[in-house]
């Protein structure tokens, strides 16, 4: 975040727009997707959004006016899907 700063002076938008629904092609179904996967598809979907806005919202302070933060969902969220 100081580099950002340092460079930068101010972070004026996060985007979050990161989605995956699996590694190495695994079964979706839940008796059958292992717990790796499941912590992956965790961290890569749901901590990554958590961590950039944490970290971001710190940076953005100093511009709160014109400072935004973006964060993008998949129609899954509204349709259900097998497995």
């Amino acid at each position: 975040s100081n580099s950002i700063i340092k460079k930068y002076k101010t972070l004026d938008i996060l985007i979050n727009n990161a989605s995956i629904n699996n590694i190495n092609n695994e079964s979706q179904n839940p008796e059958e997707l292992s717990y790796n996967n499941w912590e992956h598809i965790i961290k890569n979907n749901l901590t990554s959004v958590y961590l950039g806005c944490k970290y971001a919202i710190n940076l953005m302070k100093s511009n709160l006016q014109y400072s935004k933060i973006v964060n993008i969902a998949s129609r899954s969220g509204y349709v259900g899907v097998p497995d």
